[in-house]
């Protein structure tokens, strides 16, 4: 059977609006917005990296909230939130759809920040074999058949520089399961170019994470332990990075190792080299797992040209390729990639990211014998208008070759998003 185009036609929408103040109200957000606090143990929403693989995110930013612009608003936070200050204090309060409030109260010093969050969301339809505690049941109820409930929890965060050395940490409680989760790290720089750190965490099995966005091995930062390191080397126009992180779980048990490294280079000012390497290791699912990944990037003026190259062993050997250019100026910016793939198992797939629109995170998985062909533009044609396209098209030429099993479909993606920005501003003068 030929393969033939799948389509599916939607339309979402995203809104935000915001007023920014510079009294004790400092900050308003209706609609769509993201909330990040601590180190996302009680609430971070939006996209996070899990894995630790560079000291560069081994802690986290505390951004407060913000307003958000995506294609869905999936992700996100829909309601209202507002931020208050006291001379030093920052006071955050969040409402937002199905059930959910944030209160929030910190203090930024010269050389520190302390932060205290507090959150409560209603959900629903709980999984019936959701790890909780006995009494945790008076915080469920049935609700037209389906297993609901009420979650609370409530957090401490802190960070402190001292000559150079950052000290960061966030504790949460769970109220509901009286579980907790702790997370703790160090990061310094010796003779300016040399960056150390060390992350420990652990996650009590019970610990709802629904509303997590910290470190972890996984997607949930539920059911684990976990200790990171990490270092990178900066000097000249070199660049060198390890990461190694060791997880388990102790109640559901398993354990995960990683390990790897990164090298990158300019030979020349325009250029770009860059070599990595990843190693896993995990004693249950797919096991080991490793990858090899090769990019050369050349930059001139307003022009861009990349290339990529990926193999990764699992179960077989997986393949992958990429070929980019873009054109960058002040009101359009237009980038088009090729792609070509051989991944015969899902366990050997490759992760390849696709340029979108801000607020879009695009990552398709690399699997079957294809090609793949993207095309992203951007323009801001007047202060107040956005426009981006990205158009992305998946073909399996070579799925009825001989000895070669797939039942992949091809694909055509097509999206438009639109930003509207509304500035309204307020001026005030005064003469003799």
């Amino acid at each position: 059977m030929d393969s033939f185009i799948e389509a599916n036609l939607s339309s979402s929408l995203s809104f935000s609006a915001a007023y920014y103040g510079k009294r004790a109200l400092s900050k308003i957000v209706v609609g769509d917005y993201n909330i990040r606090l601590g180190q996302g143990l009680v609430v971070w929403s939006g996209f996070s990296l899990s894995a630790l693989n560079s000291p560069d995110n081994v802690s986290k930013n505390p951004t407060g909230v913000n307003a958000y612009r995506s294609f869905s608003g999936e992700g996100t936070w829909r309601g209202v939130a507002a931020e208050f200050l006291f001379g030093k204090w920052t006071s955050t309060i969040a409402f937002s759809h199905p059930g959910r409030m944030v209160l929030c109260t910190s203090r930024l010093g010269r050389i520190s920040q302390l932060g205290f969050t507090s959150s409560i969301s209603y959900q629903a339809d709980i999984k019936d074999n959701f790890p909780k505690r006995l009494w945790a049941d008076k915080w469920l109820f049935l609700s037209n058949g389906r297993l609901s409930g009420i979650d609370a929890h409530v957090g401490v965060d802190a960070r402190v520089c001292i000559k150079g050395v950052d000290l960061f940490g966030e504790y949460a409680l769970d109220l509901r399961n009286l579980s907790s989760a702790l997370l703790g790290g160090v990061r310094g720089k010796i003779a300016g170019c040399l960056t150390l750190c060390a992350v420990g965490r652990y996650y009590s099995p019970f610990y709802d994470s629904s509303l997590s966005g910290a470190l972890s091995s996984g997607t949930d930062c539920t059911d684990e332990g976990g200790f990171s390191l990490a270092a990178s080397l900066c000097r000249g126009g070199h660049q060198a990075q390890v990461y190694s992180d060791c997880a388990w779980r102790p109640a559901a048990g398993g354990r995960v190792y990683r390990a790897g490294a990164r090298y990158t280079c300019h030979p020349l000012p325009p250029l770009e080299l860059s070599l990595r390497l990843d190693y896993r290791d995990r004693d249950y699912s797919d096991g080991k797992r490793e990858s090899l990944r090769l990019d050369a990037k050349w930059q001139r003026l307003h022009w861009e040209i990349s290339g990529r190259f990926d193999t990764v062993h699992c179960v077989d050997w997986s393949f992958a390729g990429m070929v980019s250019g873009a054109f960058k100026s002040k009101y359009i910016n237009a980038y088009l990639s090729q792609e070509i793939f051989r991944v015969d198992n899902w366990n050997d797939r490759i992760y390849v990211y696709q340029r979108d629109a801000p607020g879009n995170f695009t990552v398709p998985a690399c699997y079957g014998r294809g090609l793949r062909t993207s095309l992203y533009l951007s323009s801001k044609p007047v202060r107040w208008l956005k426009l981006y396209l990205r158009c992305s098209t998946t073909r399996y030429p070579w799925s009825q070759a001989p000895g070669v099993k797939s039942d992949r479909l091809a694909s055509l993606t097509l999206r438009l998003q639109t930003v509207f920005d509304l500035y309204l501003t307020k001026s005030i003068s005064s003469g003799s």
